[in-house]
């Protein structure tokens, strides 16, 4: 398993950068709440029990007409095509 993080701080922080920097982000407000903060740290556990493994070619070729953007592909995958 993954450990996967997401620090509320570092999101923050990116996000002033942004703002600061991209006139198209002037006027975001960033929400520093509490709230948005355990929001953001329960991303993560959403994302992992969210998560559907394609492992059969089938499901892949399903995924693929489905969603005309496979879960799987790689860039690898993409740049043969």
């Amino acid at each position: 398993m993954v450990d996967l993080h997401i620090r509320p701080e570092v999101v923050f922080s990116w996000l002033k950068e942004l703002k600061a920097v991209n006139p198209y982000y002037n006027d975001i407000i960033i929400d520093e709440s509490n709230e948005m903060r355990n929001q953001l740290k329960q991303v993560t556990e959403r994302l992992i029990i969210n998560a559907e493994i394609l492992s059969s070619d089938m499901e892949i070729t399903i995924d693929k007409f489905a969603t005309e953007k496979p879960v799987n592909e790689t860039v690898e995958d993409k740049e043969n095509h």
